[in-house]
Formats: C-alpha cells, structure tokens, sequence
C-alpha cells in the first residue's frame, strides 16, 4: 500500500479540496480513546478554527503555528476535531510521520 507523509497530509489538506481521512480517537480528558474513525469527503473548516479573542484592538494578532488539532467539516455539515498525530490513512495511503 502507498504511505504520504503527515507534512505533505497537512498541505492537501489545508489546500481546500475534499478528502478521505482515518483517525484515531484521543481524549486525553477522560482517559479514552483508540478507536478508528474514517470519514470519507471531508473538507479542512476554516470558519471555526479558532476561537475569536477578547484582546485589545492594537495589538499584534496571535497566529498559533503548529496547532496539534485541526478541525474538518464532514459532508453531512458535522464538525470534527482530529489530532494531527492520530491520522493514519489519507485518500486510501497510510500516513507516516
């Protein structure tokens, strides 16, 4: 089977086009987790990705980098947030890291 990279993963996805990703599930919360979840169709959301700040109006924007989670919006208008490293299968390729 063909394997992608978790970097040239996250450059398909952030490009806006449709995908079919698998993931593992991690709540770190109440301590769950490890089920495989696959969605076929998903698109990356950019509309919520962040949470608006209250900060002052003058100061500099705060851009995160290298967030652990992004959030993808299934076909059906669900919203999903996924750990970058629980991907595993990206468009039928493993992912490796």
């Amino acid at each position: 089977m063909d394997t992608i990279s978790l970097k040239d993963t996250m450059q398909q996805i952030y490009s806006g086009e449709s995908f079919d990703i698998g993931y593992i599930t991690l709540d770190r919360t109440r301590n769950k987790g490890g089920e495989l979840k696959s969605f076929r169709g998903a698109k990356f959301n950019t509309s919520g990705d962040s949470k608006p700040e209250l900060r002052n109006p003058l100061a500099k924007p705060v851009v995160k980098k290298h967030p652990i989670k992004i959030n993808i919006q299934l076909q059906n208008g669900d919203i999903k947030t996924v750990y970058k490293a629980g991907i595993v299968k990206f468009n039928d390729k493993n992912v490796v890291i």
